[in-house]
Order: structure tokens, then sequence, then C-alpha cells
């Protein structure tokens, strides 16, 4: 004897894969340069997985140490990976800093941001 079928929903979720880009290296000025630019500092940037390619990119920049007045214009990426920031006069030092990648695709499933 077998019961009669009894119905029942399964739902797979959509995740939101974070981002993922890679950095050039090191950049070195001297003191008193003017604005400073560079393409593809920030490079390989995806948006995750392959279905996530609707979402957009913002690239965060965080001072982890040093004296944030040696900028006059603070360092950002821009969604195609160019750094540009200007440098403050007169001033001299070493700033470290981190770089984040956060798309729109939130964090209901996932994550949206990449480090």
């Amino acid at each position: 004897n077998t019961s009669d079928p009894v119905p029942f929903t399964l739902t797979v979720y959509y995740t939101n894969t974070p981002p993922s880009f890679d950095l050039t290296g090191h950049v070195t000025i001297l003191e008193n340069s003017d604005d400073f630019s560079a393409a593809d500092f920030a490079e390989n940037i995806t948006k995750g997985a392959g279905d996530e390619g609707y979402q957009n990119l913002t690239f965060n920049v965080t001072l982890l140490a040093g004296d944030p007045a040696l900028f006059a214009a603070f360092p950002e990426l821009s969604p195609d990976g160019t750094l540009s920031f200007t440098p403050a006069p007169n001033m001299f030092g070493v700033a470290s800093l981190a770089v984040s990648l956060k798309d729109s695709g939130g964090t209901l499933r996932g994550s949206d941001t990449s480090e």
C-alpha cells in the first residue's frame, strides 16, 4: 500500500557573494606634489557571482594610521579602480589605509563587502 502524494514547497534563496579586487601596490609621492591619480590601482574588480552583474560597487577608503592632515582631499577609489587624492601642501609622513569594496546586493543572505 502507498499513501496519496503530499505536495511540499522547496525554496532556494539567492545569496549575495561579496565583490573582490586586488590592489597594485603602494604609493610614494614627493612633498608638495600636485593632485595624484592612478588608473587601475584596484584591478581584477568583480561584482561577485556571475549573476550579480547588475549590482553597483562602491570602494571605501579608511585611514588606519597616520595624520589625516597629509591630505587636502582624502584618497578615494572610483568604481573603475582609479585612485585619486590631493596631498596637503608642506606635509610629509606615512599613512596606512584600508580599502573595502561594497556592492548594492545587501546582506540578507550573504555578504556585501570585500576587504
